[in-house]
């Protein structure tokens, strides 16, 4: 009977999914691994996603049903950006920021698919009242949403997850002639902590990809710098005989 008790407390434990802002930058939200930013700001879909990458993320991707109810209750009347785009070439082919298939969706009906637009960049955007994701032009405008991973969470769980692992790997042991039942939830308890590991490693390398793009970006930056200097060097103008001509000329 323990051993049942002790199997069901950590399939509860792993079904709680966090929506505790803790680990989160000051006005961002979290969920589960990842913690989200939301801005009534109206843009178009690649200003937002220039906006979110300056804030140390990227446009909201959703991957539950659970996830797609969390972002709908946070936001007003507005729709908001979410992570997707049509290829181009394909027109019933979506696909998230991190160029991976949509598996969850909760499209509008009719609204992923618009017929005769090959060529048109499509983006999609959230429903405030229902949910519902509709499909929109990228240089149209809406609200800006972000996400990024709950590093200090993940760092947690990890350990966390670990831990659970080794825990049932004993149960294991001293229960290998349990009962059907027990072997049905040692099951699901599997899948749940394979689940979770699979998006962990998902985050992770996100991270790991988004923090090389940041790295490339200032490299090209000290690169143009050091450019501008060489040239002020060559033609030997200083910023301060820059200042003293300009005010002699004016």
């Amino acid at each position: 009977m323990k051993q049942i008790l002790l199997i069901v407390v950590l399939l509860i434990c792993l079904a709680t999914i966090s929506t505790s802002n803790e680990g989160c930058p000051h006005d961002w939200f979290g969920f589960g691994y990842k913690c989200y930013f939301f801005d009534e700001t109206k843009s178009g879909f690649h200003p937002t996603k220039q906006r979110c990458g300056q804030l140390g993320g990227n446009v909201t991707t959703i991957r539950s049903a659970a996830e797609n109810d969390f972002i709908k209750s946070h936001i007003n009347e507005s729709f908001y950006w979410i992570g997707t785009t049509r290829n181009p070439y394909r027109e019933t082919q979506w696909l998230w920021n991190d160029d991976t298939h949509i598996e969850y969706s909760n499209w509008e009906e009719g609204r992923h698919y618009t017929e005769n637009t090959r060529n048109i960049l499509y983006c999609a955007n959230i429903s405030p009242k229902t949910g519902k994701w509709f499909d929109l032009q990228c240089d149209q405008f809406a609200s800006q949403s972000c996400e990024k991973p709950n590093i200090n969470l993940l760092i947690a769980s990890v350990g966390s997850i670990d831990d659970k692992i080794k825990k049932l790997e004993k149960l294991n042991e001293r229960n290998n002639d349990g009962t059907a039942k027990q072997s049905k939830h040692e099951e699901m308890l599997f899948k749940k902590l394979d689940s979770q590991i699979d998006e962990l490693k998902h985050i992770l390398e996100s991270s790991k990809e988004k923090h090389a793009e940041l790295e490339q970006e200032n490299e090209v930056l000290k690169a143009e710098v050091n450019k501008i200097y060489e040239i002020l060097a060559e033609k030997k103008i200083t910023l301060k005989q820059r200042v003293v001509k300009f005010f002699k000329t004016a």
